[in-house]
């Protein structure tokens, strides 16, 4: 839990505190009533004009002959008025709506205004919380997990001893005590090693061997005599000359298996219903040179718009643009000057 200041730490009501007067459904629906008949209002004088003045243009439409393309571009002009307005204050779709469309846009900047602000003061207070939130969460984590590598290198550590009881008792076979290992390793072995292991392992393998040569010798003599004792002079003779092959020295005790089964330390951060920390992964470029092409091309290549920076070369070079892997085009839109 977050640990709180009995002389600086404000407490934190999750009490929902409601508008003194909220917009009821008794105002809701007359304004959207009301703003629909003031919007055909609006549009009512201007909808004959424009389909009188769209008449006969549909996808179909071409021009024939230089008649019509005159006539052609005079209905352009007149629709340009007609959707623009001109200079003698003729009747306009723009004229019509733009002074209540920058009305409504005050409002509507005034509303998000406040609505920006409030959220951003309360966006803030939560942008601090979280980061308490996380840094605590992952402090505890911390101390989770290094709880849980003691526990478990503590259990390691005992495996170890017992391991080292185990080799310790077999080389008393060979007359060698644990006291003489560590004089000769120059060192305590009550917290022993992996290092210390196999060191009193090589010290326990050496003894092994040592007495198996020795065994095998011994064998080897007493045959050799058994030869001479039968009137086999030459036989000994090639038995002690043959090389000395002792048995292989039995297995090594190894590390037993830790039980119980290693230590695993359970959270101490209490679960809140309904709360929980989200992964949030991104990234930071660190050489961009390395960034291989295929995550440099946009989702979809052949778009031209991913391209801001061809778009603003090609803008000012225009044909003479010379960048490889694109061609420069240009398309037309007709214009018409205001009067």
């Amino acid at each position: 839990m977050l640990k709180k200041s009995k002389d600086t730490s404000p407490s934190v009501s999750t009490e929902i505190i409601r508008p003194a007067a909220p917009l009821s459904e008794s105002f809701r629906e007359p304004f959207e009533e009301r703003l629909q008949i003031f919007v055909r209002w609006l549009r009512e004088p201007l909808e004959p004009l424009v389909a009188h003045a769209v008449e006969g243009i549909n996808a179909d439409f071409h021009i024939r002959d230089n008649d019509g393309y005159v006539a052609a571009r005079e209905r352009h002009k007149q629709l340009g008025m007609l959707l623009r307005g001109a200079e003698n204050g003729q009747l306009s779709v723009e004229a019509q709506f733009a002074p209540y469309s920058k009305m409504a846009d005050k409002i509507h900047k005034a509303i998000t205004g406040a609505r920006g602000a409030l959220a951003q003061v309360l966006e803030n207070a939560r942008g601090v919380l979280s980061r308490a939130i996380t840094d605590y969460e992952l402090a505890q984590e911390r101390i989770r997990l290094q709880k849980e590598a003691e526990a478990r290198a503590q259990q390691e550590l005992e495996a170890r001893r017992e391991q080292l009881r185990l080799l310790a008792a077999a080389l008393l076979e060979f007359s060698v005590a644990l006291k003489d290992v560590e004089k000769q390793l120059g060192r305590r072995l009550s917290a022993p090693t992996d290092a210390d292991i196999q060191r009193v392992q090589g010290i326990l393998r050496e003894h092994q061997e040592l007495a198996a040569a020795a065994k095998a010798k011994a064998e080897q003599q007493e045959a050799a005599e058994q030869a001479r004792r039968l009137g086999h002079p030459e036989l000994a003779r090639e038995i002690e000359h043959q090389p000395v092959q002792p048995e292989p020295p039995p297995p090594l005790p190894a590390m037993p298996v830790p039980t119980p089964a290693p230590p695993v330390v359970q959270s101490t951060i209490p679960h809140i219903a309904g709360s929980h920390t989200r992964e949030n992964w991104t990234f930071r470029i660190k050489n961009p040179d390395l960034i291989p092409r295929e995550y440099l091309v946009p989702d979809d290549p052949l778009d031209p718009t991913s391209y801001p920076k061809i778009a603003r070369v090609v803008r000012a070079m225009k044909q003479q643009t010379s960048i490889p892997g694109i061609e420069p085009y240009c398309t037309y839109t007709a214009v018409d000057r205001r009067t």
